[in-house]
């Protein structure tokens, strides 16, 4: 046949995803020119060209006809920045289609520090919560301690380890301390 197999996916409330999503289930078809038996592997990547097959139910199998739909869930707490349905029908190549995975920005739920009135000596702990939803998850931390001492502002990046605690230096005496962090994930940044 010169038809070719043009599966579809399909978010919970039926809508037809071409470039997007940011949550939920997914449905997979296989589009209107398979009308009888065939296999489906639902696929993520984590760079859009290498693809690895999703784990779970339904992450693969068979069906017969076009008007079944086959539902997966996949987590957006990784870095997967793509997952697709392929479709493999009598003998014919296999296609698919992608969707790119969205996240929202991280959703700080609170931060608080161990003192506001520290000492010399002291040790200061940062302490933040953040949203769990699976499309607002952080991927990464930084957290930046900064002190006005004589002036001028020592800044110390904690980089990708956050370092959630800071010992009050002498240095430090008669000047204002603060802390700040950033959590980051594919749809941006919050700081706090």
């Amino acid at each position: 046949s010169s038809s070719s197999i043009q599966p579809i996916i399909k978010d919970s409330s039926g809508n037809v995803l071409s470039t997007q999503y940011v949550n939920g289930t997914l449905y997979g078809y296989p589009g209107s020119y398979v009308t009888g038996a065939y296999t489906y592997i639902w696929q993520y990547s984590y760079d859009g060209v290498t693809w690895s097959t999703e784990t779970g139910s339904n992450a693969t199998g068979s069906g017969s006809g076009s008007t079944t739909g086959h539902s997966y869930t996949t987590s957006l707490s990784d870095d997967k920045v793509s997952i697709r349905f392929y479709v493999s029908y009598s003998g014919q190549a296999g296609s698919s289609q992608s969707v790119s995975i969205t996240k929202k920005i991280p959703v700080l739920n609170s931060v608080s520090l161990s003192n506001n009135n520290p000492y010399i000596g002291q040790t200061l702990s940062l302490t933040s919560s953040w949203s769990t939803a699976s499309d607002t998850i952080p991927d990464s931390y930084t957290v930046v301690w900064t002190s006005n001492s004589g002036g001028a502002t020592n800044t110390w990046n904690q980089g990708s380890t956050a370092q959630n605690t800071y010992t009050v230096q002498p240095s430090d005496n008669g000047y204002p301390i603060s802390v700040y962090i950033t959590a980051t994930n594919s749809g941006g940044s919050t700081t706090s």
